[in-house]
Parts: C-alpha cells; sequence; structure tokens
C-alpha cells in the first residue's frame, strides 16, 4: 500500500510581514514557557499544548494539510520521541 501526498510548498511569510509571521510562528514557545514558568504546569501538559497550538498554526496560518500535518507530527514522535 503506497500513500500519495502532494507537494505542498511552505509560504514563508503567510501574513505578508516577516515581523508578524516570526511572532506568530513563536506563539507555540511562548505559550510553553508561560504555562510552565508562569502557571506551574508539567512539561508533558504544557508541550502537548504548544504541539496543539503549533498545528492550528500551521493549518490556519501556514495553510498546511491535514494529511501532512499528521505524519510530520507522528515522524516527530517517531524521531525524538521514542528515540530517548
Amino acid at each position: 500500500m503506497t500513500l500519495a501526498i502532494a507537494i505542498w510548498p511552505q509560504p514563508l511569510d503567510p501574513l505578508h510581514s516577516s515581523v508578524f509571521s516570526a511572532l506568530v510562528a513563536a506563539l507555540p514557545l511562548i505559550l510553553i514557557l508561560v504555562l510552565m514558568g508562569g502557571l506551574r504546569k508539567s512539561g508533558l501538559f504544557a508541550s502537548a499544548c504548544g504541539l496543539a497550538a503549533a498545528g492550528l498554526l500551521a493549518m490556519f496560518i501556514w495553510q498546511m494539510p491535514f494529511a501532512l500535518l499528521l505524519w510530520s507530527t507522528a515522524y516527530a514522535v517517531a524521531a525524538y520521541g521514542l528515540s530517548r
């Protein structure tokens, strides 16, 4: 069984301003830091919220297809999460 994944050209400046695009891209990291440092939540909870925020931004700001979002998340879990 082969899975065909369409080529997706990633927009580098989706908000037509490099400053705003960079600030929006930093939101998941800011969320993790606020949850862990400010609100004293666990690392697992904060990272799950950061992952969800990054996924939502990827879909709605960068227009990433949902299938590619799932594949990239699975790759990250397999490559980084399970290797430790």
